[in-house]
């Protein structure tokens, strides 16, 4: 050390626990020695941090056809800082809900596919908890019915008789089904007693 130093510098502290700590400083020049200047210190318990809780979390719907979006529901606590949903990324925990894409519908033979949606809320210390849900995206046809109406609600058991009317669109094949019979229809619209 060179004499007649002059110095200033800083240092952090890091305490290991709430308590009461004496910090002393002291100046040296060869043999001799400053008087101590003392600082106390407190440290304070750390506030507790509640847990994150997630009080909801479910898919609008439980299938959704491929290519279109599943919208996810969820609520947190207050206490959640940051949320994360696999396998989408980052979202918001104030928000209420987010729409998560379907996969590819590109893939040949491939009827349905089923995704698990896993959404994990931390609060400012780190913990974290997380929920999972799984929604299955389906391909669905491009037939549509646009008609399908009885003519009555109720039926006479004497006559036994209802007219039924129907109307599709872009379908290949048509099939009525009662009981475990099974009526193949040619027409795309029509009435059948």
């Amino acid at each position: 050390v060179k004499p007649n130093l002059l110095a200033d510098g800083k240092a952090t502290f890091y305490p290991s626990a709430p308590g009461e700590y004496e910090i002393s400083l002291i100046a040296i020049n060869g043999d001799r020695r400053s008087s101590p200047s003392t600082l106390r210190l407190k440290v304070l318990e750390p506030p507790v941090v509640p847990d994150p809780v997630i009080r909801v979390f479910k898919a609008e719907q439980s299938s959704v056809p491929l290519g279109s979006a599943a919208t996810l529901v969820y609520d947190l606590s207050d206490s959640v800082t940051e949320a994360y949903l696999e396998p989408v990324g980052p979202v918001d925990p104030r928000a209420r809900s987010i729409q998560a894409n379907s996969p590819s519908a590109d893939r040949p033979g491939a009827t349905s596919t089923s995704v698990t949606y896993t959404l994990i809320a931390r609060n400012i210390a780190g913990k974290e908890t997380r929920k999972s849900l799984t929604v299955k995206f389906v391909k669905t046809a491009k037939s549509s019915i646009i008609k399908f109406e009885a003519d009555k609600a109720e039926v006479d058991p004497l006559t036994g008789m209802v007219t039924l009317t129907w109307q599709v669109s872009n379908a290949a094949r048509i099939e009525l089904e009662f009981g475990s019979s099974k009526d193949v229809l040619n027409e795309p619209s029509g009435q059948r007693s």
